[in-house]
């Protein structure tokens, strides 16, 4: 079973004669691949890009915060290929946030059908990827945004609240789990900026008077999408 080429893979690791063997490897199976040499460059091309999976190949020392942050900053799944020995680095990748994990030496029969299985899930989970809430629409795909049937014009960090914010629907999305995922770290100090862009993003939807979609401030916890 061979993918469709709509399933782009971010490969990430180091450059060298083992990302190159998986690349080739990929895309025989007909899957377009990305690469990228670090998790913090994958984490600036999941902004701008839709990858059905993340392919992160993790050195030894690679810190569980570093992962966790990365898993932490987007929704599509991580395939972590550790090359620790043992069950642990496994559980460990598993507990940081990725979807599946697989330690060296693995087969490429074995690696294959996780990536697939990853494909899958994130399949299962596409009525997410076209969403409705109130008179907002959004086609996560194609990276729109239509209020009450007009596109909504919006910057690249209220796009990305607004998609957290849907993906809750309607429930509270705390202040700490918006900093994690829309700037990689739960940073006190990007608090304002927090609410500087929600401000923004709620004057932008209350543009319209006949909206019926609102945000609500949970004080001292966070944000939700409701309606009035």
């Amino acid at each position: 079973m061979t993918s469709t080429t709509s399933d782009r893979i971010a490969l990430v690791s180091e450059p060298g004669r083992h990302r190159d063997g998986l690349l080739r490897l990929l895309e025989e199976k007909a899957y377009r691949v990305s690469c990228v040499d670090s998790m913090e460059e994958a984490q600036r091309a999941l902004t701008s890009t839709v990858f059905a999976v993340v392919v992160l190949v993790a050195p030894p020392a690679n810190p569980a915060h570093e992962l966790s942050r990365l898993c932490g900053s987007t929704s599509t799944p991580v395939l972590v290929l550790t090359s620790s020995p043992g069950e642990a680095a496994v559980a460990r990748a598993l507990d940081a946030g990725a979807a599946d994990a697989v330690a060296y030496p693995h087969s490429q029969r074995e690696l294959l059908a996780r990536l697939r299985l990853a494909v899958r899930r994130l399949r299962s989970a596409s009525l997410k990827r076209a969403m409705r809430f109130g008179d907002l629409a959004l086609d996560m795909d194609a990276g729109v945004v239509r209020h009450g049937g007009e596109r909504l014009e919006l910057g690249r960090i209220e796009y990305r609240l607004l998609v957290e914010l849907m993906l809750a629907g309607g429930r509270v999305v705390p202040r700490e789990e918006l900093l994690r995922r829309v700037w990689g770290a739960e940073d006190d100090g990007r608090l304002n900026d927090l609410r500087v862009h929600i401000n923004r993003l709620r004057g932008k939807l209350g543009g319209n008077e006949a909206s019926s979609t609102v945000i609500e401030t949970m004080l001292g916890v966070g944000y939700r999408l409701a309606l009035r």
